[in-house]
């Protein structure tokens, strides 16, 4: 990196993708970063050649994963600015807390322990999507494609062979069936909502799941 001449951010990172495509023997470099929807815009601004492919999951299914799952529990802890019954927030913690050389302190066991609601998980998922589609308007038709994780899992060499065409790749060999080989089906589970559940996400993701084609816009007109 350091032997690089000064280019913009762009331009950087499309050498290092070629770099790293050239390294591994193959010719195409797709980056695959999850929950970057919301970066949409900027990534947009960045490659404006570019081609966006958007994989989402039911709302529900990837909000439970992401409150089980300690990194998006801080990340919304931190974001919402949420407190612990005993008061602590994140901006109570200091470098002594945040490090790799001792043992958990107590107001980060803290965070790590308080129960943080399913609602600021679909909020923020809502809010993703809203901000990343907001600049589908700019992006020619060739550009954007989306898939959901449902139908990748429902029938992977229909969705997989949807992938190739979009990205253009070329044709040959056997990499689809391969990638069949490693899909785990027990994945494919979807959560059945509660009552209260139903009104959560009618409450923070309506907007978002019309968007993504997940609910039936609302009829205005007979």
């Amino acid at each position: 990196a350091r032997e690089q001449a000064p280019r913009l951010l762009s331009e950087q990172y499309l050498i290092l993708f070629n770099w790293m495509a050239h390294r591994a023997g193959k010719l195409i470099w797709i980056e695959r970063s999850g929950g970057t929807i919301a970066h949409l815009p900027e990534l947009f601004e960045l490659f404006p050649e570019g081609k966006f492919l958007h994989l989402h999951r039911n709302p529900l299914d990837a909000c439970i994963s992401m409150q089980n799952h300690n990194h998006f529990r801080l990340r919304t802890f931190k974001h919402y600015q949420l407190k612990t019954n005993n008061g602590i927030s994140w901006a109570d913690l200091d470098e002594s807390d945040l490090n790799n050389t001792m043992p958990m302190s107590e107001k980060l066991r803290s965070i790590f322990e308080h129960p943080v609601p399913l609602e600021y998980f679909l909020q923020d998922w809502s809010d993703s999507i809203l901000r990343g589609m907001a600049v589908l308007k700019d992006l020619s038709p060739n550009q954007y494609a989306e898939i959901s994780f449902e139908d990748i899992m429902a029938e992977p060499n229909t969705a997989l062979a949807q992938i190739s065409s979009f990205f253009e790749l070329p044709a040959g060999g056997n990499w689809i069936e391969q990638a069949c080989g490693l899909l785990n089906k027990g994945q494919a589970a979807h959560a059945q909502a509660n009552v209260e559940q139903l009104a959560l996400l009618k409450e923070y993701c309506q907007s978002a799941m019309v968007l993504l084609g997940r609910e039936p816009a609302m009829k205005i007109y007979n």
